[in-house]
């Protein structure tokens, strides 16, 4: 198995939210963001725990569930925000695939604070 993240800067999964959802339900959005930062802080204390559950929810072995549990805690960013650079891959992407032209402000599709609260401790 490859990590492309030493190849490339690219999220392989993210939270995506309406602007209508935050401003009209955002204590779900910080819920969320609070469990899936309590999921992410027990499956990096608890190694073997989190590769057994992974082999029963996948039904893989215990060798490819272990390298899939090392590969994917390096994506698992403890604060859960990534770089501008993998925003702006995936902006990148969206805009090829959607052929829409000129710059797109990092600001507008992108909102820290939820994960910032939800860190907390």
């Amino acid at each position: 198995m490859l990590w492309l993240g030493e190849r490339v800067e690219m999220p392989l999964s993210g939270v995506g939210v309406r602007d209508e959802t935050i401003q009209n339900n955002s204590a779900q959005v910080f819920g969320l963001l609070r469990a899936i930062h309590r999921a992410v802080v027990v499956a990096k204390a608890n190694p073997e725990d989190t590769v057994q559950v992974f082999m029963e929810w996948t039904r893989v072995d215990r060798e490819l569930a272990t390298k899939s549990y090392e590969l994917g805690t390096k994506s698992w960013p403890d604060n859960l925000v990534i770089s501008d650079a993998a925003i702006k891959a995936v902006v990148d992407q969206a805009q090829a695939e959607l052929n829409i032209k000129g710059p797109v402000s990092l600001d507008k599709v992108r909102d820290w604070s939820f994960a910032e609260k939800a860190t907390k401790k």
